[in-house]
């Protein structure tokens, strides 16, 4: 009975923080740093409408604007990363994206600003294991593992990106960290937008168990799914005009506050008739879909 109870007290708090209703609430938005009786798992999001607008005014008063005006073409932003948390000391939490967009309209292949539309895929895991051998280090014979993973698709993402000529938002509010304490400002010459959009349906699993000295083991599983609201920032870093690749960055922010910058890149490819139906063939646009739908 003494074996049971601890089985059962190990699992508990293991599963405690969201009762494990599902692995893809796991991760509590704005807690405080966890215990051994809090531990933390998968985030989840509510929906948001996205923030920014598809229109902006020109109150700059700046004359000397970069021409964005191009040949037929095709516009593409494609960026990836992964990152790591350590919510408490052997306890980390695993993120890794994938993004996607594409801008083409058939009535204005010009210009490099406007909406660009495309696909997010959003994948979260937990691992314990430091955390878990330090918490049991002191119960002979005891082993245990815990197991969460979440993932999601933005199918439907659409961004609208201005140069600063155009932006409806002072420069300074759109400044991006830099990897060294400061922050990198975006000039006249720099596309950038910001708003959210929500990874809906993520779907989450979570497997735990727990075996005493003498054998008995405990197990428990169970799966969910739920919405993450995803913030982001990008920048198109400027360019000569008849640049073909410009690099990006990308701030992205989850719901439970953990955050990083995308190293991207922005591309002009030819889009004249037959140079869109190659790209149509090609299946570039739903690579991302493919590679992470089920």
């Amino acid at each position: 009975m003494k074996q049971i109870l601890i089985l059962l007290l190990a699992l508990a708090l293991l599963c405690t923080c969201a009762g494990c209703d599902a692995a893809a609430r796991l991760i509590p938005g704005a807690s405080p740093t966890p215990t051994a009786a809090t531990l933390p798992g998968v985030p989840g999001g509510d929906d948001s409408d996205r923030e920014s607008e598809d229109t902006a005014d020109d109150s700059s008063g700046d004359t000397q604007q970069r021409s964005t005006t191009h040949e037929p073409s095709i516009f593409v932003i494609e960026a990836a990363g992964s990152w790591q948390r350590e919510v408490e000391a052997g306890y980390y939490i695993n993120y890794e994206c994938e993004l996607y967009l594409d801008r083409i309209e058939p009535h204005d292949m010009h210009s490099e600003m406007g909406a660009y539309t495309g696909a997010f895929w959003l994948k979260v895991s937990v691992d314990a294991g430091e955390f878990i051998s330090d918490f049991i280090k002191n119960i002979p014979g005891m082993e245990m593992e815990f197991n969460v993973e979440a993932e999601g698709i933005s199918e439907n993402l659409s961004l609208y990106l201005r140069d600063g000529y155009t932006s409806d938002e002072p420069l300074s509010l759109l400044a991006i960290p830099d990897g060294d304490g400061g922050e990198l400002e975006p000039t006249k010459d720099t596309l950038t937008d910001k708003g959210s959009f929500v990874v809906s349906g993520m779907s989450g699993d979570l497997s735990t168990w727990a075996q005493g000295p003498d054998g008995l083991r405990l197990d428990y599983e169970n799966s969910g799914t739920d919405d993450e609201e995803v913030h982001y920032l990008i920048h198109v870093l400027p360019a000569p005009f008849d640049a073909t690749e410009r690099d990006v960055k990308i701030q992205i922010t989850l719901s439970d506050g953990s955050a990083t910058v995308l190293d991207g890149t922005w591309r002009r490819l030819p889009g004249y008739p037959d140079d869109l139906e190659e790209y149509y063939d090609s299946g570039q646009q739903d690579a991302l879909l493919d590679r992470h739908r089920e």
